[in-house]
């Protein structure tokens, strides 16, 4: 199985996921993703920890944001428990 089709099948099991590819090729390939890879982004080794800190600061953000929406939609979050 190659890297993209990990990134499609990965994108397939949690399509709402932010999902990067970590390569030593990225900034080679980041202009050939496959248009069937629907990947959130390219990072290239070596890794800037600050870009990690970055991307996941953002998805804890989207995260809050969507449960925010779903409490004000009236409907209950994963996990929450029913009143």
């Amino acid at each position: 199985m190659s890297g993209w089709e990990v990134a499609r099948v990965a994108r397939d099991i949690a399509a709402g996921v932010d999902f990067y590819i970590v390569t030593g090729w990225g900034r080679e390939i980041e202009g050939e993703i496959p248009a069937s890879v629907s990947v959130s982004g390219v990072l290239a080794k070596p890794i800037d920890l600050s870009e990690v800190a970055r991307i996941a600061a953002l998805a804890v953000a989207n995260r809050d944001a969507a449960r925010a929406e779903d409490v004000t939609a009236g409907e209950p979050r994963p996990g929450s428990a029913v009143r």
